[in-house]
Parts: C-alpha cells; sequence; structure tokens
C-alpha cells in the first residue's frame, strides 16, 4: 500500500490561488474554489464518506438467473457535499450477507481491506452471487476510516451500500 499523496485538486488549488481558475489537467473537474472550501472543513475535521447509490433492490428472480452486480462510487466529501479531490490515500471497505442459503454470497472488487481512493473516489463493484436469495436478506458494503488514522487525524462515521433483496411483484 502506498503512502497518502496529493490528488489533482491540489492542482486545482494551485491555480484558483494563484490566478483565480482551475488547473487544465486532463481529467481534473475540479472547481479551485470548491477544492480550497473543502481543503479548508478538512483541516477542521469535516469529513463524511458517501457511497452513491446508497441502496439498491434486486430482485430474488434476478438473483436466481445470475449473478447481480452494482457499481458504488465511493466519496470522501465535506458534510456539504464538496468532494476532498486532493485526497488520494485509503479507507477501508468490507462485505457481509445476512442470507444463510447456499451459494449466497456477496464480493466486492476491489477487495476487502485498506484500498486506496484516487481524487476523493474509489469505485466498488458489489456482486451477488447467482444463487436462491430470500427476499429481505441483504448485502452490505461498509466504508470506513483507514485502520484508526482516519483523514489528517479526523474520523468519519462509516457508510454503507445496502443491496436488499425484493420478492417478485
Amino acid at each position: 500500500m502506498s503512502d497518502v499523496t496529493l490528488g489533482n485538486g491540489v492542482e486545482g488549488l494551485r491555480e484558483f490561488l494563484l490566478n483565480g481558475k482551475t488547473s487544465g489537467i486532463a481529467g481534473d473537474t475540479s472547481n479551485g474554489n470548491e477544492t480550497f472550501t473543502a481543503l479548508m472543513k478538512g483541516l477542521a475535521g469535516d469529513y463524511k464518506i458517501k457511497c452513491t447509490p446508497d441502496k439498491a433492490t434486486p430482485l430474488v428472480s434476478e438473483l436466481a438467473a445470475g449473478e447481480v452486480s452494482f457499481a458504488v462510487d465511493v466519496s470522501l466529501e465535506s458534510n456539504d457535499g464538496e468532494i476532498h479531490s486532493w485526497y488520494n490515500g485509503p479507507v477501508k471497505i468490507a462485505i457481509a450477507e445476512d442470507d444463510t442459503g447456499e451459494g449466497c454470497e456477496a464480493t466486492i472488487n476491489p477487495e476487502a481491506g485498506a484500498q486506496m481512493m484516487t481524487n476523493g473516489h474509489l469505485t466498488v463493484t458489489v456482486t451477488m452471487a447467482k444463487a436462491t436469495w430470500t427476499a429481505t436478506k441483504k448485502a452490505t458494503l461498509t466504508v470506513s476510516d483507514p485502520d484508526n488514522t482516519g483523514f489528517g487525524g479526523w474520523t468519519a462515521a462509516d457508510a454503507t451500500f445496502v443491496a436488499t433483496v425484493t420478492a417478485d411483484g
């Protein structure tokens, strides 16, 4: 695992402070002012982990027919929704399911453990295996602070994505 580095948002912040504009780096959609605001809030401990989407409702029949996957964008934000685009560092991810039926398993990619965010984002794919899942059972992705270090020494509440199996209507 590599150390925390600064994201593209830092260049956007530099350009904003020097010239009042954004960086112009390919793929950098951050606004220098938004990055500055998020950075200042981060220095004061304003961090929130967010999963988008935060829920899904796969049908029993969909899961019986084949595996079902969901792409979840995990972001590190201020409580007002500014992305901490300057952050390239770890978050911890885990998956759990509560259906005990044969083959009712959920997996995540990348794998569970500490994973690196890039520019305040990490995409996690949650996959529920083809099986006979029970309605109301869940697969839960949990995203948390990295190994007790928090973000710059500050902690954030865990965020979840919950896929709740739904009976066919």
